[in-house]
């Protein structure tokens, strides 16, 4: 009989793979992100002639993102494989 925790820890490190690619190169995401991310960044440049300070605070968003992510699922993965060798 499989269990949730059992196959939670099997299945983890997979799933935190997909989610990462899912972040980093599908066009889905990466039309949605990418249009909400620079639209305002692309807003203010105009209006302040100072582009790469707003396009590096949203290479800044998205890096803190894709951080975020991997730490969560690196705690995630050390929890599910306590007592494991």
């Amino acid at each position: 009989m499989v269990v949730l925790p059992q196959l939670g820890r099997v299945a983890l490190p997979g799933l935190g793979n997909i989610w990462t690619i899912l972040l980093k190169d599908t066009s889905l995401v990466s039309t949605l992100a990418v249009t909400d991310l620079l639209r305002a960044p692309s807003e203010a440049s105009k209006a302040t002639a100072r582009p790469l300070l707003f396009y590096g605070a949203a290479a800044g968003g998205y890096l803190v993102i894709s951080i975020a992510s991997q730490v969560v699922q690196t705690v995630l993965e050390r929890r599910a494989n306590q007592g494991y060798a």
